[in-house]
């Protein structure tokens, strides 16, 4: 069984943010005109791009800290394992590894693939591609995973990763996660701050897995 993206409020994510900066930088700009007069073309042009890059950096490197909310763990003998595939990762040598955690068949899966795209993509929420990318490789990592475990169910994640693992945390009850990632020299910043939140603010079990 497999779903779409949970949908949420008013809640700001980095890429909107990044947006917002991008208009206050326009404001500064016009705010500070006189600095051009007071101290010339050139300092004025360097002020305002100091301001306009340290501002764009905060933005996309925005990241809400403390615990993330977490569904949490329903009292029975049955291990869920949360399954963030944060990578291409290839079907058949991820269900052999997921197979190695041990326990099939008292283990349900709960398989998540982030509909990733650029930064464009999302500011304009045009991701429909994106969803229909990871739709295709959602099914095959289900199929691949065929009648190993108890129960295997999935889902399609928001556009941006660490969003779409939030996400899940709060609607799938998980005793651990498995974060399957590129290696860390492969991974985009989108990425990273998914990795960073899961190793940092997840209050279950992590298991990481790398592609590659």
């Amino acid at each position: 069984m497999s779903g779409s993206p949970p949908m949420r409020g008013s809640e700001p994510d980095s890429e909107r943010l990044g947006v917002f900066v991008i208009v206050v930088v326009l404001v500064l700009v016009v705010l500070l005109a006189p600095v051009f007069v007071w101290v010339g073309n050139l300092a004025g042009f360097a002020v305002i791009a100091i301001v306009a890059v340290v501002g764009l950096w905060a933005a996309f490197r925005w990241d809400r800290r403390g615990p993330v909310e977490v569904a949490g763990p329903i009292a029975d003998d049955v291990r869920r394992t949360l399954v963030f595939v944060d990578a291409d990762a290839d079907p058949a040598r991820l269900a052999t590894e997921l197979a190695g955690l041990g326990g099939e068949r008292g283990r349900e899966l709960h398989v998540v693939v982030p509909a990733r795209t650029d930064r464009l993509h999302r500011v304009a929420s045009d991701v429909d591609d994106a969803q229909a990318g990871a739709r295709k490789r959602l099914d095959a990592i289900l199929a691949a995973l065929g009648g190993r475990f108890a129960a295997v169910s999935g889902g399609i994640g928001d556009s941006d990763d660490r969003l779409a693992l939030e996400d899940a945390l709060r609607t799938y009850h998980a005793d651990e996660l498995v974060l399957v990632n590129a290696p860390a020299e492969q991974r985009d910043d989108l990425q990273s701050l998914a990795t960073e939140r899961a190793e940092r603010d997840v209050p279950l079990d992590l298991v990481e897995l790398t592609t590659g």
